[in-house]
């Protein structure tokens, strides 16, 4: 694995979109605990429910295919099928995929994946983990950005489509 092989999103086995080069990754997991506050200094109140949500935030540039190291420059030729591949073009896809594709998603975060589709399917290790999958929350240009190089920033939630048991609601 390489700098530029480190994050990339995916459906159906394929990958979607490269982010690279990747500046910033800041991965929380946010409790909603219950935290009531007492008077006279007695102490506070905090009970831990084990309610996770959890959050991934990327943040980088997109970069014109020319700019790219040769093994990357590939990737991204064989992903949009030609070799002029922009910043631009790399940006307009990742609106695509939030604003049209939507849905789950794949993605892998170096030893970490964002694949499991059920519970059965998480793995926690300290090898890597492979955790559910993502869904769009932010999708962000940066200011100060050309275009030969896009900066965004990206947010998504990992977390599963339905929970056991939950049906479709009716149309």
């Amino acid at each position: 694995m390489n700098a530029w092989d480190y994050c990339r999103l995916g459906s159906g086995g394929q990958v979607v979109l490269y982010f690279a080069p990747l500046d910033e990754v800041n991965v929380v997991m946010k409790n909603k605990a219950f935290v009531g506050d007492r008077k006279d200094g007695k102490g506070s109140i905090g009970k831990d429910k084990r309610i996770y949500r959890h959050e991934v935030t990327l943040q980088g540039e997109f970069v014109d295919a020319a700019a790219m190291p040769q093994d990357f420059r590939q990737a991204i030729q064989r992903l949009f099928g030609r070799g002029d591949v922009t910043a631009e073009m790399q940006w307009r896809w990742l609106q695509n995929l939030a604003m049209y594709v939507g849905g789950n998603f794949d993605l892998k975060l170096g030893d970490d994946n964002y694949s499991a589709t059920s519970e059965a399917d998480l793995v926690y290790a300290p090898t890597g983990n492979r955790l559910p999958q993502v869904i769009f929350d932010e999708v962000r240009r940066n200011q100060g950005t050309n275009r030969t190089r896009v900066g965004y920033t990206v947010r998504f939630i990992a977390g599963f489509e339905r929970s056991k048991g939950e049906e479709e609601p009716a149309a």
